[in-house]
Order: structure tokens, then sequence, then C-alpha cells
């Protein structure tokens, strides 16, 4: 469960480096096509780490109901 929450980070770290970083420094450098890459790639990113924290949730959340499940069923017997 851990893996999904440090991929979404990692995933949004990587975007905000790349978009936010790596493409004002290509811009500067007179690079406009890689610059232009990188800040297509941004969103990409984003998405990736946005869904990887929606899978870390919604397997966070589907073990929390099992568990509570079954403590439910343990008590109204």
């Amino acid at each position: 469960m851990r893996a999904f929450a440090l991929a979404a980070l990692l995933y949004l770290l990587a975007g905000l480096l790349i978009g936010l970083w790596l493409g004002p420094i290509l811009l500067m450098s007179g690079r406009l096509e890689l610059a232009a890459i990188a800040w297509a790639a941004l969103p990409a990113w984003l998405l990736v780490g946005l869904f990887s924290y929606i899978a870390w949730a919604d397997k966070a959340g589907r073990n929390h109901q099992a568990v509570s499940a079954a403590l439910n069923r343990g008590n109204n017997q």
C-alpha cells in the first residue's frame, strides 16, 4: 500500500521537476523543442501521480472496509 503512495509522490515530483525546472532552463538555452516536450509532459506526469494516489486510496479504503466488516460480523454474533 505504501508503494502506491510513494509512486504517486515520485510521479508528482518528477512532473514538477521536468515541467517547472527543466522546461525554463531549456527555453533559456534556446532549445525550444525540448522545452515544449518538457511542458507537454507535465500534465501526463501529474495525471499519473493523481491516478496512483487514487489507486492507493481505493486500495486503502477497500482494506479498511473489509476489516471493519469482519469486526462488525464478530460483534453481531
